[in-house]
């Protein structure tokens, strides 16, 4: 099948970073370093009834580069991370300043933040982020930032920058990859490093 272009989303004013579904709704999350994340219905605009389709239905102004965006499928809650090591949790039917529900700050030690999922098979999202310098976090976004974490593992400088983060699933394992072509796996239940793959330099891109 070929896919029909619906339209051309053009609000943002710089590059755009991230995209994300909402799951089981007919929204989209955008990031951007304009320093906004941007809600658009998709519903609204595939039909194109009215002029303001094309809008974006909210808009969320960090005034600072995002790098980052997650989207949980709990209660339309959605993560985004801003070049300055901050990362806001948001609710998206809430309005004004009530609309960040929990935040946090990544230390220049962490390096900046690279990706985040939220892992949302148990009764409250975690949000998981993986930073520059090796650092991968699982944090519950209930907790304040004084109250630390759910959980953390550290890949270390001696492997290159973390470049990229996947999780399984089934949320059972978490896999990161790094600038020298090293992929390490760590097992979820247990928290235990259970892997490290080191790839040639030929097979690298």
């Amino acid at each position: 099948p070929h896919g029909v272009l619906v339209a051309h989303l053009e609000e943002h004013t710089s590059r755009v970073t991230r995209l994300a579904s909402i799951p089981d709704t007919s929204l989209m999350a955008s990031t951007s370093t304009d320093g906004t994340l941007r809600i658009w219905d998709l519903a609204k605009i595939e039909s194109g009834k009215n002029n303001f389709a094309h809008r974006a239905r909210q808009v969320y102004d960090r005034h600072v580069p995002l790098d980052g965006l997650a989207a949980s499928s709990h209660n339309n809650i959605l993560a985004c991370a801003a070049r300055d090591g901050s990362i806001s949790v948001l609710d998206i039917e809430k309005q004004g300043e009530d609309k960040v529900t929990s935040g946090r700050s990544i230390s220049t030690e962490e390096g900046s933040p690279v990706d985040m999922v939220f892992c949302d098979l148990g009764h409250t999202p975690l949000l998981l982020y993986c930073t520059s310098f090796g650092h991968i976090v699982g944090w519950d976004p209930r907790l304040r930032a004084s109250e630390g974490h759910a959980f953390s593992f550290r890949l270390g400088l001696r492997h290159g920058l973390t470049t990229a983060m996947s999780v399984a699933t089934e949320e059972t394992w978490v896999a990161a990859g790094t600038s020298s072509g090293v992929v390490s796996v760590w097992d979820l239940r247990f928290k235990l490093q259970v892997n490290a793959n080191s790839f040639e330099t030929t097979a690298r891109s």
